[in-house]
C-alpha cells in the first residue's frame, strides 16, 4: 500500500477549447449571490438552466461526469470479501480548500441549501446527494467531482477514482490472490470512438508508476546523448580546420 484505483478514458478531449471554458468557478465556490453569471454572462453555455432553474453544478465539464460503479471483491475459497474503497483524499488539497466549497446553509440542509437549482441533465443524482455513504463528501467538494473538473491535456487519460481502506487482511496493501470486479455501466463512450479501463496500482512519493514518462525520459536522454556526440564530432572537426 497504499493502493489507488483508477479509471481511464481514450479519445475523449477535455482539452477543447469550448469544454474548457464551460464552468462557473463563482459557482463551485457556493456563491449564491452569483448564480447570475451563469445565465448573464453565459460562461456555463449550453448547460445553463433547465425549465428557468440553474443548473448546479452548471457547464460540460460537470454535465460530463464520469458515473461508472466499481465493486472488487477479494476471492477466497468458496467466499468473498468486498474491497472498500474510499472516495475522499483524492483530489489536490489546493483545489478542495481554494476552488470548491459549498454554500452556507450546506451543513445545515443540504437540500435546502440546492432547491433553487437543478442537477445536470446526465446526471442520476443532484449535487448535494452525489456520495451516498459520505455526507461530508457530498455538494461541490465531491472529490470524485473535483478529479473530473481539472481537465486533461491529453485524449488519452487516467484519473483517480478511489483509495483502497486499510482493514483487516487490507492493512498491507491487496493481498495475493484472486479478484472479481463488478461494473455499473453508465458511461457510454461509443459516441466518440473511445474506450474505459479500470486501473489498480499501488504509489509513492513521486506518484504512481508511469511508462509513458519512463520511455519518454529514455528517449530524450539518448535524443541528447546523440546531438552531444554530434556537436562534440563538428567542434573537432572544425576546430582542427580552423587551427591550420
Amino acid at each position: 500500500g497504499p493502493v489507488y484505483t483508477y479509471y481511464g478514458l481514450t479519445n475523449f478531449f477535455q482539452n477543447h477549447r469550448m469544454y474548457i471554458r464551460s464552468y462557473d468557478p463563482m459557482q463551485l465556490v457556493g456563491n449564491t449571490r452569483k448564480n447570475f453569471t451563469v445565465v448573464k454572462e453565459g460562461k456555463c453555455r449550453p448547460y445553463m438552466t433547465i425549465n428557468n432553474k440553474i443548473i448546479a453544478p452548471c457547464g460540460t465539464i460537470a454535465n460530463s461526469l464520469f458515473n461508472d460503479s466499481f465493486h472488487l471483491f477479494y476471492l477466497k475459497e468458496s467466499s468473498r470479501k468486498k474491497v472498500e474503497l474510499l472516495n475522499y483524499g483524492l483530489a489536490w488539497p489546493t483545489d478542495k480548500l481554494l476552488k470548491y466549497s459549498n454554500p452556507s446553509r450546506f451543513p445545515h440542509d443540504p437540500a435546502q441549501a440546492f432547491s433553487e437549482t437543478i442537477p445536470p441533465p446526465h446526471w442520476k443524482r443532484p449535487v448535494y446527494h452525489l456520495d451516498q455513504f459520505n455526507a461530508s463528501n457530498n455538494g461541490y467538494v465531491n472529490e470524485n467531482l473535483i478529479v473530473w473538473m481539472r481537465n486533461s491535456f491529453l485524449p488519452d487519460f487516467i484519473k483517480t477514482h478511489g483509495v483502497l481502506k486499510p482493514d483487516g487482511i487490507f492493512n498491507d496493501g491487496l493481498p495475493a490472490g484472486n479478484y472479481s470486479l463488478l461494473i455499473n455501466y453508465a458511461y457510454p463512450v461509443f459516441r466518440f470512438n473511445g474506450t474505459k479501463r479500470f486501473i489498480i496500482t499501488n504509489t509513492f512519493s513521486l506518484g504512481a508508476s508511469n511508462y509513458f514518462i519512463l520511455f519518454f525520459f529514455c528517449f530524450v536522454s539518448i535524443l541528447c546523448f546523440i546531438i552531444s556526440f554530434a556537436l562534440l564530432y563538428l567542434r573537432n572537426k572544425f576546430h582542427a580546420n580552423s587551427s591550420v
